[in-house]
């Protein structure tokens, strides 16, 4: 199965993405986002229900993020 990583994965853009993507059932997705400019809202929260989608709250320009995601990208 692909694994696709989206950044700014809680954003508008991201969000419709990470929709889009999750149409072929092959794919999962990891979604990364700060939330700087808010808050998990209700679609994105219904998204993240969904098994194939994992969600990390990083910030990327900080170094130890990637640790904390893990080495499989």
């Amino acid at each position: 199965m692909p694994r696709i990583l989206i950044t700014g994965g809680a954003g508008f853009v991201g969000y419709h993405l990470a929709r889009r993507l999750l149409e072929d059932a092959t794919n999962d997705v990891v979604l990364v986002d700060n939330l700087s400019r808010g808050t998990l809202d209700t679609e994105l929260s219904r998204l993240l229900l969904n098994e194939r989608v994992q969600f990390f709250q990083l910030d990327l320009t900080n170094p130890e993020s990637f640790t904390r995601m893990g080495s499989d990208f």
